[in-house]
């Protein structure tokens, strides 16, 4: 639709629209309260079902959470009496100071002399 056709609608709509409701303000209040009680009522019971749901899943969330944290809890006691958390043998650690390392060799050549430093 062209903008100068939705500008015919728009003006033709602002002039009527305002002596048609002064003519049968009545029945359009009327209509308009009966549309407002629908909405309403069904937007109540849509909260009262939303509200169901919402504590039969918070039911069923907490219950799942209480078995895995009751299953996590026997694991990890069977984990801690199990004999396999022994310790690992390992050697013992040296108790005495290390002495000075041993000198270095000089680099030797294939023949066995060593490499002249210049």
């Amino acid at each position: 639709m062209p903008y100068w056709g939705l500008a015919v609608l728009f003006t033709t709509l602002a002039f009527f629209v305002p002596l048609v409701y002064t003519s049968n303000q009545e029945l359009i209040n009327n209509a308009i309260h009966q549309a407002s009680d629908v909405v309403c009522a069904q937007t109540s019971q849509l909260r009262e079902v939303a509200s169901k749901h919402t504590a039969q899943a918070t039911s069923i969330t907490k219950q799942y959470v209480g078995d895995y944290a009751a299953k996590a809890q026997s694991m990890l006691q069977r984990r801690t009496a199990s004999p396999e958390t022994r310790a690992p043998n390992f050697p013992d650690a040296p108790t005495n100071v290390p002495l000075k390392s041993a000198p270095q060799h000089e680099p030797t050549t294939a023949g066995g002399e060593p490499v002249p430093t210049h």
